[in-house]
């Protein structure tokens, strides 16, 4: 009896539509002007990138982007100082989404076998774009606002 039970629950399920996770949308959405850029949903372990209007999550090794999207949650990435890395070095611009966001970011570099530096922060007025200089030495950086920030 209670095997017939498990059983009609069991062909009950597999024939119900099965939903899909996908990534929480950052408060930026995934709109045409992203396409390609990356960002990091604060539950997941990997990457997504923007295609076709929606968050996708990366499940291959990808070089490092060129193009971030970050909220108000901070986005971690890691730098050259570290294997794998998120983010290169060179010079980066956040642009804001809204007039009222504020680009920040806070990185540290390696300055010794396992020795980081003090977190340095650079942060934008709002709705204004920042500059920020990142050193092939960044270990990580912790990105926030409603910003976009591309390598120049």
């Amino acid at each position: 009896m209670l095997r017939a039970a498990v059983l009609a629950v069991l062909v009950a399920l597999a024939g119900a539509p099965m939903a899909c996770a996908q990534p929480v949308s950052q408060s930026s959405g995934c709109t045409s002007d992203l396409e390609g850029a990356m960002t990091r949903t604060p539950d997941a372990d990997a990457p997504s990138v923007c295609r076709g209007g929606a968050w996708q999550p990366v499940t291959v090794p990808q070089p490092p982007a060129d193009r971030w999207v970050s909220s108000q949650a901070p986005l971690l990435l890691h730098g050259q100082g570290m294997r794998n890395p998120d983010m290169v070095a060179g010079t980066w611009t956040a642009t804001p989404r809204d007039p009222s966001a504020r680009c920040r970011a806070q990185l540290r570099d390696v300055v010794g076998p396992g020795e980081l530096s003090a977190p340095a922060t650079v942060e934008g007025q709002p709705g204004q774009p920042v500059r920020v200089e990142v050193a092939p030495r960044m270990f990580t950086v912790e990105l926030s606002g409603n910003c976009v920030w591309t390598r120049d």
